[in-house]
C-alpha cells in the first residue's frame, strides 16, 4: 500500500493484495477484500468504504468494489462503484455498478447500473443503466436504460430505453425503440422509427411509427 497527501479513520485488511493509492487525500476510508489488480492514482476520495460485495440499497458512503478495478486520476465521493474501471473520471454523489469501462468521464448527481461501456462522455442528474453504452455524450437530466446505445449525443431531460441514437440532439422526448441518426427532436415522444439525417426511413420490426408532440398531440402514426 502505497499513500501520499493524508488519509484518515482509514482501515486496511490483513493482505498482501492492497491497492497502490498515489497522491491521493483520502478521509474516513475502510479498504477490505481488495485484489492485487487493483490501483487507485492522483484520487480524492472523501468518505469512502472500499470492499468486494458492496450493497447498492440506503448507501450513504462511497463503497468500491474491485474485482479487477483500476481508477486513475478521479475524484470521488458519496460514490458507489462496483466491478469497474475508470479512467480520468471526476464523480459527485454518483453509483456505478458492474460497468465494463468509463473513460474520461465526468458525472454529478448521477447513477449507473450494468453499464458496458462510458466513453468521453458527461453525465449530470442523470441514470444509465441496463448495459448502455455512451460515447462522446452530454446527458443532462436523463434516463438511458435497457440496451440504448449512444453516440456523439446531446440528451437534456430525455427518457430513452431500447434505442440507438447518432449525432443527435434531443430535448425533452421519450424514445423507446428507436433508431435515430444525425436528426433533432424537441418535445415529442416517438416509437419503433428509425430516422437518418432528419427523415424517417423506416420501422422497428412489425410496428407502426408512433411521433406525439409535447401537448399530447399525435403527429402522426405512419405504417412502413
Amino acid at each position: 500500500m502505497t499513500k501520499k497527501n493524508g488519509g484518515s479513520n482509514n482501515s486496511l485488511p490483513g493482505s498482501s493484495s492492497t491497492p497502490s493509492i498515489s497522491r491521493s487525500t483520502i478521509a474516513g476510508c475502510t479498504f477490505n477484500g481488495l485484489t492485487a489488480a487493483d490501483s487507485i492514482h492522483r484520487s480524492k476520495l472523501d468518505s469512502v468504504t472500499v470492499f468486494r460485495k458492496p450493497s447498492l440499497e440506503n448507501s450513504t458512503i462511497t463503497p468500491i468494489s474491485p474485482g479487477n478495478t483500476a481508477i486513475h486520476r478521479s475524484k470521488l465521493r458519496h460514490t458507489v462503484i462496483t466491478n469497474s474501471y475508470l479512467n480520468r473520471c471526476k464523480l459527485t454523489n454518483c453509483e456505478l455498478a458492474d460497468v465494463c469501462s468509463a473513460k474520461s468521464l465526468d458525472a454529478n448527481d448521477s447513477r449507473f447500473d450494468h453499464v458496458d461501456s462510458i466513453r468521453r462522455t458527461s453525465v449530470q442528474t442523470s441514470t444509465v443503466m441496463g448495459q448502455s453504452t455512451l460515447n462522446r455524450c452530454k446527458v443532462t437530466r436523463s434516463f438511458v436504460t435497457d440496451k440504448s446505445h449512444l453516440r456523439r449525443d446531446q440528451l437534456e431531460d430525455v427518457r430513452i430505453a431500447r434505442s440507438q441514437v447518432e449525432r443527435s440532439e434531443l430535448r425533452n422526448c421519450h424514445v423507446s425503440d428507436c433508431v435515430i441518426i444525425r436528426t433533432d427532436f424537441t418535445g415529442m415522444s416517438l416509437r419503433f422509427g428509425v430516422w437518418k439525417n432528419g427523415k424517417l426511413v423506416g420501422r422497428v420490426g412489425d410496428n407502426e411509427v408512433i411521433m406525439i408532440t409535447e401537448d399530447g398531440q399525435v403527429s402522426n402514426t405512419i405504417s412502413i
